[in-house]
């Protein structure tokens, strides 16, 4: 992917037809530009830094929460997303949990750090249907709703395919 945006004029030049130059363009324009540090998922779109405050417009002391804690772990940010967790008597809290390279994390609505585990301390995954999610670490577990649990299983198994 880096490679196809770093030769971007040179692939241009080798089309003969303009239309498929085009194509390849918009093409191209589907694809994230990994030019900033930390790209994150909400649903399904790719954000990077800039529109980091349209995406969590909802709580600015979670936007900067979760850019403190990126920058303070160097990780690179590769999905966050809100889910209702589930608690022990039935409650439902927001949270926004992130996914970095190495390490996941929840964010509680007033900015803090929930809970925070390093990828290979994840030892289950559990999702019964299309909105349940459960994530259990070696220190903590959630178990929470989403409408985006598929994307979130997919991230995470990415992450193990890419890294270990």
């Amino acid at each position: 992917h880096s490679l196809i945006l770093q030769h971007q004029p040179l692939i241009l030049r080798l089309y003969k037809d303009d239309t498929l130059s085009s194509d390849f363009l918009k093409t191209i324009g589907f694809l994230n530009n990994y030019q900033n540090k930390a790209i994150l998922f909400f649903g399904q779109q790719a954000i990077g830094d800039v529109d980091l405050k349209d995406a969590l417009s909802e709580s600015r002391k979670v936007r900067d929460g979760l850019k403190s804690w990126l920058e303070s772990k160097n990780e690179l940010g590769l999905y966050a997303g809100w889910v209702d967790k589930r608690g022990k008597k039935g409650t439902k809290a927001k949270r926004l949990l992130a996914l970095g390279v190495n390490r996941i994390v929840t964010f509680k609505p007033n900015g803090r750090v929930g809970r925070e585990a390093h990828i290979l301390d994840i030892t289950e995954l559990k999702s019964s249907n299309k909105d349940d999610l459960q994530i259990i670490t070696k220190s903590w577990s959630l178990s929470a709703e989403s409408d985006e649990t598929d994307h979130i299983l997919a991230c995470i198994r990415r992450v193990f395919e890419y890294n270990f």
